[in-house]
């Protein structure tokens, strides 16, 4: 299992998790590997969250829709800033940030957690990809 050490996973929707911008309306394309990737390491106790600026009813019925609300513990999706928000997860599940992987496209989503949150690893969809599948 890449990356044993971590304990949460916590993920941004809109061109992370899937192509695409729900409140755009795109013709959304989920990332079959990552979900592939969420399924089988929450089996070996790998917990997963959300960190998305979204509206949070449309999200989550856009996710739930999906069959995969129910494999994300803690989701955040609301227009505040990321960073404070992913530590707030991070904390109410009793967790550290170096046990915790964030995944966003955005570079300034990421530069905003890493200050709030020191230890965090993150990674964009692209990079986390290619270790997924090398």
């Amino acid at each position: 299992m890449l990356f044993s050490d971590v304990k949460l996973i916590v993920w941004d929707l809109d061109d992370t998790l899937w192509q695409g911008t729900l409140m755009y309306g795109d013709a959304l394309i989920l990332r079959e590997a990552f979900v592939a990737y969420i399924k089988e390491t929450a089996k070996h106790g790998v917990v997963h969250s959300l960190c998305s600026k979204n509206d949070f009813e449309p999200t989550k019925a856009y996710i739930c829709s999906l069959g995969l609300w129910d494999l994300f513990v803690q989701p955040s999706i609301n227009w505040e800033e990321k960073g404070a928000r992913v530590k707030n997860i991070i904390e109410q599940l009793r967790l550290s940030p170096k046990d915790t992987l964030f995944i966003d496209d955005n570079a300034s989503n990421l530069a905003d957690a890493l200050r709030c949150c020191e230890g965090l690893r993150t990674f964009t969809p692209e990079t986390f990809l290619e270790l997924l599948h090398p």
